[in-house]
């Protein structure tokens, strides 16, 4: 094997770049940064960093219980809470869930039904108390009205408000919710519309807003503190530490990247207080906020394992149709790319949401949504490990996910249509074919757009193998958003697989293009495989 370490900026760097580089750190030390115009001090760490470090793959993965509904005919799994016959709960959409802070976990729900398709609400909290989840999610109780399941946020649907108007309100559904002292806060969306293009993945809002609770859930208060229609923040996850609490938003639909806010867990009805991620620091406009995270997300969950000292983020990615994990050593990044541990099966699943009390421990506790063949909620459990193919922050950089030879399908990549799978791979099974047709043009064979940290430094590398000698041509590199390209080429000998890599600092930039192209005569015809993206320490 061969090893290429030739950098070609297209962009020279200046020759004190690396005394630059040790400037723009010490300005953005905690409590330092001339990036954020922040009264939050930046929080400590939540402790020593682990023996090991790296990124963590969910392995294992195991259907344990059905939560919601009733047994479906033969179905051979535990059901602890029959909500149909207890809470005339017999559908019901995803169950998101927060500590509550007096011994009871608060789940809560979407869109709920009986078993017919009556009896609608458009959301409910259910209880749990239950610290052995290995026989399933038991719920105590629900949060009741009497004798009936109580509807927390009443649509405008219902109440017969602005029926015609521009913000008629189909339904009411929560995205997130956390508890701070003995109040609860929850978020929620106000649908305007499920299917306002005809895309059922995608939905329009009035805007989303919090409400919150003294009494632990038996009445609830409108705050008056919104997002609008067109924010980044229609659907929320959130995340408490060392009194900050982290809302990571995205925007209504399934369609969306995700970005982060933060505010002191004393101010969260205090709009004004909340800042911003703009990739190097904190900001009070929500204008500043740039992606943490780069994909198709929605009911999404952000949670953190004291075990691995890493956060770990769930959610379902639509375009390819399967729930994907990511993580990363702090909550503004850098997130690794997405891993698919669950496929879509017919069950057309969505909604996972990690359990709140079993983060300290190698196992991962979440619940899962399906729609077929009704809407209910499942447990799920799968162990935690390091992921022996290290940190990566691009998704798929080994092209493992594609069961066709159609590399296009359900992938996170850009691809030329001219690049195929090959089994001949460097590892795992799959690999890239890419056969030139083109003379003397440019050529991307495939690209994906990742989220950086500005001022950091990476690394990007691929390997490449041809049957014949393959001369300079191929090329893998990133692209700034300035037009600043840093790439690298080099020979590959026939039949041995070789590596090419190059380092980059981000500078300004919050996101980079990561590509592998090519300039050559047709006929030239090489396989690519395992590229990744990752950042360089700099302890």
């Amino acid at each position: 094997m061969m090893d290429i370490l030739i950098k070609t900026d297209r962009r020279p760097v200046s020759g004190i770049r690396s005394m630059l580089f040790l400037i723009a750190a010490i300005f953005l030390l905690p409590g330092c940064s001339s990036a954020s115009d922040t009264e939050i001090p930046d929080p400590e760490p939540p402790g020593p960093e682990p023996v090991e470090t790296g990124t963590l793959l969910p392995e294992n993965i195991t259907l344990v219980a059905r939560v919601t509904g009733r047994s479906e005919s033969g179905e051979m799994i535990p059901n602890p809470n029959r909500t149909d016959a207890r809470f005339n709960i017999g559908r019901t959409d995803y169950s998101n869930m927060w500590d509550a802070g007096n011994g009871t976990v608060m789940c809560v729900f979407g869109d709920n039904f009986d078993y017919g398709g009556g009896n609608w609400k458009s959301n409910a909290i259910a209880l749990s108390s239950d610290s052995d989840l290995t026989d399933g999610l038991y719920y105590s109780g629900m949060l009741m009205d009497g004798n009936a399941v109580k509807e927390i946020i009443v649509s405008r649907a219902k109440t017969g408000q602005y029926p015609d108007g521009s913000e008629y309100e189909v339904t009411c559904i929560p995205t997130g919710g956390i508890a701070v002292g003995a109040r609860q806060y929850l978020n929620y969306m106000s649908i305007h519309d499920w299917t306002p293009t005809g895309d059922n993945d995608y939905w329009s809002v009035n805007y989303s807003e919090i409400v919150y609770s003294d009494n632990y859930g038996a009445a609830w208060t409108r705050s008056g503190v919104k997002w609008n229609a067109d924010s980044n923040f229609t659907q929320i996850a959130y995340l408490k530490e060392n009194g900050l609490v982290y809302m990571y938003g995205t925007h209504s639909g399934r369609y969306g990247n995700v970005y982060l806010a933060r505010v002191s867990e004393t101010k969260l009805l205090d709009k004004s207080a909340y800042e911003y991620w703009n990739g190097a620091g904190w900001k009070r406009s929500e204008q500043a906020a740039v992606p943490v995270a780069r994909g198709t997300a929605s009911e999404m969950t952000v949670a953190y394992n004291s075990r691995y000292k890493r956060y770990m983020m769930m959610y379902l990615s639509v375009n390819q149709r399967a729930i994907v994990y990511r993580d990363a050593p702090s909550p503004e990044g850098d997130w690794s790319g997405e891993k698919i541990i669950m496929y879509e099966d017919g069950n057309a699943l969505y909604a996972p949401y990690i359990h709140p009390w079993f983060n300290e421990k190698d196992e991962l506790w979440f619940v899962i949504s399906h729609a077929v063949p009704t809407w209910n909620v499942f447990l799920m459990r799968a162990d935690l490990n390091w992921d022996e193919a290290g940190v990566n922050l691009l998704s798929e950089g080994g092209f493992e996910e594609h069961p066709t030879q159609a590399l296009s399908y359900k992938t996170r990549w850009n691809v030329n249509t001219a690049a195929l799978t090959s089994r001949d791979a460097h590892s795992g099974k799959i690999a890239c074919r890419f056969s030139n047709t083109n003379s003397g043009e440019w050529q991307d064979v495939c690209t994906q757009t990742v989220s950086l940290q500005q001022n950091a430094d990476y690394t990007i590398e691929c390997w490449v193998k041809s049957e014949e000698m393959l001369p300079e041509g191929a090329y893998v590199g990133v692209r700034l958003p300035d037009g600043t390209i840093h790439d690298v080429t080099g020979t590959a000998q026939a039949g041995e697989w070789t590596r090419f890599g190059c380092e980059f600092n981000a500078g300004s930039a919050a996101n980079a293009e990561a590509f592998v192209g090519v300039w050559g005569a047709p006929g030239m015809t090489f396989i690519v495989d395992d590229i990744c993206l990752k950042p360089i320490k700099t302890e």
